[in-house]
């Protein structure tokens, strides 16, 4: 229903890319763009993609964009209407925020075992911190200047 290729393209675009950069010693990686809760997408197609994009591919991601109906598109036409705008048949929405958040945690699953052992987190630092303290020590220089 996103009108995308079929996932065997990005694999094979993710081995193409993977062997170039081996080859000519580059370090560069793909950071993929995944979208949750696209209307007709439900928890058992997350929880397949997570697999294949963890797994198989071994991506460790940052971050997955949560479906933001925008104006003028057919997935909005399906996300207000709860239709295949070609076929009139109905398709799946998760609506709910819990919906949307159980999408989007197949990505994550890992993040959280990781979190659950004794491993040092930035997170409380950052958030003790007021920002302009924070910007401080990433842009000591440039803070310094301005006082």
């Amino acid at each position: 229903l996103m009108r995308k290729p079929p996932f065997v393209m990005f694999e094979r675009l993710n081995a193409d890319f993977n062997r170039i950069c081996r080859r000519e010693g580059l370090p560069y990686q793909l950071i993929p763009y995944f979208i949750s809760s696209h209307p007709g997408c439900t928890e058992r197609d997350m929880r397949s993609l997570a697999d294949k994009v963890l797994g198989k591919l071994h991506f460790d991601l940052e971050q997955v964009q949560d479906l933001t109906p925008t104006p003028m598109t057919f997935s909005s036409v399906m996300f207000y209407t709860g239709e295949n705008p070609y076929t009139g048949e109905k398709v799946y929405v998760a609506r709910s925020q819990e919906e949307k958040r159980r999408q989007k945690s197949y990505f994550f699953r890992r993040k959280r075992a990781k979190k659950s052992c004794n491993c040092p987190d930035l997170t409380p630092i950052v958030c003790k911190r007021r920002r302009s303290s924070y910007a401080s020590l990433l842009r000591p220089k440039l803070m310094s200047k301005s006082a």
